[in-house]
């Protein structure tokens, strides 16, 4: 069995932190 079943919605979870992470050190990224 899959430990991530939804891992599309891990991914998208891990792209929405790491985006907030790099828009605190950019804030040219917050546009995005």
């Amino acid at each position: 069995e899959s430990e991530y079943p939804n891992l599309e919605s891990v991914v998208d979870d891990l792209m929405i932190a790491l985006l907030g992470y790099l828009g605190l050190n950019d804030n040219n990224l917050l546009v995005m």
